[in-house]
């Protein structure tokens, strides 16, 4: 059960983090207002939009990226005042240990844990979509379609090319189809019109040209005027809008990480990393409490200064762990789960380190 001293300290904890929030995303609002503000004037974008269409949106990416080393910054930042007042040496002189001091903490971590792992999993992506539209349209000036010069994996080792296609008619314009093993070519279809049948789920080919290249033979190439085949892949997938893996829920990313198992296209470890780092994310608010407590609880002469200058070398450190594991996932062939993992794994043995040093 909960006493006093427990909702003392989860006071201090949720206030301190909402504190830290309001003023470091307001930093980062007025950093990414300064580059953007010369664009949105120029397109004559009203304030109104860009706070509500923007902003609003802009908030919880922001919150949810740097929400565990903001919750990191801000256990160090009341700890360590708390140590600095002597009051963790009333808290332990009256008999109460250093693993009960610390339950009102994880109480609290829980908490912001969890908003943080149901933000990252649903609501998160879903403004991000409103945010990265408003990119889109103002900033950036692009619109992802795939209506001209599609390129597709449609299979393991298969790639097929439409030059234009029309929704309108569901027609695809100069389509060649290639599939390619150990770098040499070893089938090529192409055909002047590719067209949807509704009725039989088919494309139907116009003016095609079939190419086998077997090793040791020679070149088998057939013509046609029509022909229907079945390819694992229809209209609404190959034109329809890109979507960003940070803008998918989870729901969204597992369906789209089966899609690609099916289809063999690339992209699955990108998915992967992104669905695993949202409930890592999550996990590392629990060792970025730990950690903070431990190095803060004691008084020392740098007081505050010191330990939030240790803090942000750890956060720091712990981006720089994520970024290099992740990119040994994709280069080097470490699993996704391991390489959004790792920096947690590390920092777990950190967080027992300074536990054990940590005064009883």
């Amino acid at each position: 059960m909960l006493k006093k001293l427990d909702f003392y300290i989860i006071k201090k904890f949720i206030a301190t983090f909402v504190f830290i929030l309001f003023v470091l995303v307001s930093i980062a609002i007025v950093i990414d207002l300064t580059e953007k503000i010369a664009t949105l004037v120029e397109k004559n974008v009203s304030f109104w939009d860009i706070a509500t269409k923007y902003y609003l949106y802009f908030i919880p990416y922001i919150g949810s990226l740097l929400g565990p080393f903001f919750i990191f910054i801000s256990v160090i930042f009341f700890t360590s005042s708390m140590a600095g007042k002597s009051e963790f040496i009333a808290i332990l002189s009256a008999g109460i240990s250093f693993n009960r001091i610390l339950y009102p903490y994880m109480v609290a971590a829980t908490l912001l844990a969890s908003i943080i792992y149901l933000g990252n999993n649903k609501y998160v992506p879903l403004s991000n979509k409103a945010r990265l539209t408003f990119e889109n349209s103002y900033i950036n000036n692009m619109h992802y379609s795939l209506n001209k010069n599609a390129h597709r994996q449609i299979a393991a080792n298969t790639y097929l090319y439409v030059d234009n296609y029309s929704q309108k008619d569901s027609i695809g314009y100069k389509m060649t189809i290639e599939k390619i093993i150990d770098g040499k070519l070893i089938y090529k279809l192409h055909a002047d019109r590719m067209i949807w049948q509704r009725n039989t789920k088919k494309w139907r080919l116009e003016n095609y040209m079939i190419r086998n290249l077997e090793e040791n033979c020679a070149d088998k190439i057939t013509y046609g005027s029509s022909i229907d085949t079945v390819f694992p892949i229809n209209p609404s997938q190959l034109f329809a809008k890109f979507v960003r893996n940070d803008e998918m829920t989870t729901a969204e990313l597992n369906d789209k990480i089966n899609e690609v198992k099916v289809t063999g296209a690339d992209g699955r470890i990108y998915y992967e990393i992104e669905k695993y780092r949202r409930t890592a994310a999550a996990f590392s608010i629990y060792l970025f409490t730990i950690i903070g407590v431990c190095i803060s609880a004691r008084k020392t002469r740098g007081g505050i200064g010191y330990h939030l200058t240790m803090g942000i070398a750890m956060c720091a450190a712990f981006e720089v762990l994520m970024k290099f594991t992740t990119t040994f996932s994709i280069n080097a062939n470490l699993p996704p789960i391991l390489g959004v993992w790792i920096p947690n794994i590390i920092y777990l043995f950190i967080a027992i380190h300074f536990y054990r040093k940590a005064q009883k």
